[in-house]
């Protein structure tokens, strides 16, 4: 039999490892506190404050938390799509249902935008590796917040009103600043580029910088266009106009390099395939981690993307220590971590230049284009869209 004529490996969540008793005995925890609270769930017309009160006296948790369990479930029934995919996997707890309610906050009850959001979340939460990572509450988060802002309000940095703030309590002070995400993800790498090169942290720094003790000058980063970029750990962003007059595009050509250090243009390549520590459920940003050579330099592992992963300087620490191991995808990008009980775990690469075809990516395109048609022509595209 070739490898072709091989039957599907079948995907699934590593922690739906059925083999495994803590698996299995956590998956009844999670399907009995979804069925608890969706049997639970008050009536539209119902009275927040009374039912809400008399459940938390029921299940013995607070009024915040239930009113949060509560609302989150009710979200749910905005995501016919997302909460499929739930009762197929029973991932979902109530922390990452949570998230998602919250994220989502910010869409009001503009249905066509939640209907795009319901169809993408319910491809992310898809597996499609055996023992795949399950995503944690930071990363479903992430993923929201990318896909909220970088694809359905591409705009909404253009309407934030800045401001700076200043509070005084006991002594001490707290300064806030609202500004856009370019914006404040180059104000953080000057504040690390400073907090480096004078050996203090990073309040210290950032006070160094206002009065003019030091200065810095950063190279960030970014993938996409002109219009749109992918800021590593702000995530998709525009940049305004003032980041826009010192920045450049190039076209990245990351060469195999004899040396052991990575060349510039192969740093910049894992950093954007990657997005962060390779070490499931890990959200250290790629810039801040180091690269690790899958095959070892002096075993003659060549420094190129597809021998090199991101990893932060603990997980890197884990694997030189041979606590754990792993194997990458050259093609993929994705990393097996092998662990010393005999299981494994794959993290999937997630950065822009993942090398992989984003399944919903030409079915968002159909969908946005549906907000512009008749109601009527709408319904038939998204029926096409979402078709298996």
């Amino acid at each position: 039999m070739t490898n072709r004529d091989a039957p599907p490996k079948k995907a699934y969540f590593s922690t739906n490892n059925l083999d495994d008793t803590v698996c299995v005995l956590a998956i009844i925890q999670r399907i009995q506190s979804w069925q608890m609270y969706q049997a639970v769930l008050p009536k539209l017309e119902d009275d927040v404050e009374c039912t809400t009160t008399a459940l938390a006296k029921r299940v013995g948790l607070s009024y915040w938390r239930v009113l949060s369990a509560l609302r989150s479930h009710l979200r749910m029934r905005e995501l016919p799509l997302t909460t499929a995919v739930q009762t197929e996997h029973w991932i979902l707890d109530l922390p990452r249902l949570h998230v998602i309610d919250a994220e989502l906050a910010s869409l009001g009850d503009d249905a066509g935008n939640i209907q795009l959001v319901d169809a993408a979340l319910a491809d992310f939460l898809t597996p499609k590796e055996p023992a795949q990572h399950v995503p944690t509450e930071s990363e479903i988060r992430r993923f929201l917040r990318d896909f909220i802002d970088g694809i359905l309000k591409p705009e909404i940095e253009k309407e934030i009103e800045r401001a700076v703030s200043i509070s005084y309590s006991k002594g001490q002070a707290t300064i806030t600043l609202k500004t856009d995400k370019a914006t404040a993800g180059a104000i953080a790498r000057h504040i690390d580029k400073a907090a480096r090169k004078e050996h203090i942290s990073k309040p210290e720094a950032m006070e160094a910088l206002i009065f003019n003790r030091t200065q810095t000058k950063v190279v960030i980063n970014t993938y996409g266009d002109a219009s749109q970029v992918y800021m590593p750990s702000a995530g998709w962003c525009v940049l305004t106009e003032h980041l826009s007059n010192y920045s450049m595009t190039r076209e990245l050509s990351p060469q195999e390099s004899s040396s052991y250090i990575p060349t510039e243009q192969i740093r910049t390549w894992v950093h954007g395939r990657d997005a962060t520590c390779r070490w499931p459920g890990c959200s250290m940003a790629a810039h801040y981690c180091q690269l690790d050579h899958r095959v070892e330099y002096a075993d003659g592992g060549p420094t190129s993307v597809d021998n090199l992963v991101c990893l932060c300087q603990h997980h890197h620490n884990v694997k030189t220590d041979g606590r754990a191991r792993y194997i990458m995808d050259p093609i993929t990008g994705d990393v097996a971590w092998l662990f010393s009980d005999g299981t494994f775990e794959i993290d999937r690469a997630e950065g822009p230049l993942a090398p992989r075809n984003v399944n919903w990516k030409q079915t968002w395109e159909q969908y946005l284009a549906m907000r512009k048609r008749p109601r009527s022509d709408a319904r038939a595209l998204r029926k096409d869209a979402i078709k298996p």
